[in-house]
């Protein structure tokens, strides 16, 4: 249990990261992080049904889109949030 929290903390620092390069304007380390920061929290959810480390990035993944003008891959990012 112990090691998936320190995995959960990866996942919100590349979440955090993610944001920063996004107010600094570098869509593309923006959406680097986000996506790695999913990877993690996929990795740490495991096989349970619901984890709010993938859903948060799930989401930050959804507004990155979003701000990019990507329609589609921002509503598909954000209901992969809302089931999680």
């Amino acid at each position: 249990e112990r090691a998936r929290l320190k995995v959960g903390q990866l996942s919100i620092s590349l979440r955090q990261r993610s944001l920063i390069h996004a107010r600094q304007g570098r869509p593309d380390e923006a959406l680097a992080d986000a996506e790695r920061s999913l990877r993690v929290a996929q990795e740490a959810q495991g096989a349970k049904p619901h984890s709010s480390f993938t859903g948060a990035a799930w989401l930050s993944l959804a507004r990155l889109h979003e701000a990019a003008g990507r329609g589609e891959d921002s509503r598909s990012a954000a209901r992969e949030a809302k089931a999680h």
